[in-house]
């Protein structure tokens, strides 16, 4: 039947999944815990990015300026421009752009 292949599938994933997230919460405790390597890799994959990262956003923030400063200003709430892109770029898409990269 193919609906028995589609239960046998999706119980043999789950099962992979919880063996894997186990075996990483496991080896997350396990010694030698290489601090001075895990401080490497953080710098490489945080500090590195950074320039990208704020390029990304600043063009973000002049393009969302551009488009919505003439919707605000016939509403007569251009003060209410410099609010939005700070809080559109830096809290809602921000972490989707790090992410990214």
């Amino acid at each position: 039947m193919p609906g028995q292949n589609n239960i046998f599938h999706f119980v043999k994933e789950t099962g992979g999944i919880i063996h894997f997230t186990g075996r990483t919460i496991r080896y997350m405790f396990k010694r030698p815990f290489e601090f001075t390597e895990f401080i490497k890799q953080a710098t490489n994959a945080g500090l590195n990015s950074l320039p990208l990262v704020s390029i990304t956003a600043l063009i973000m923030g002049l393009v969302l300026t551009l488009q919505t400063r003439p919707v605000l200003a016939d509403l007569g709430a251009e003060a209410w421009l410099l609010g939005m892109v700070f809080i559109s770029v830096g809290v809602e898409i921000g972490p989707v752009i790090i992410s990214l990269i």
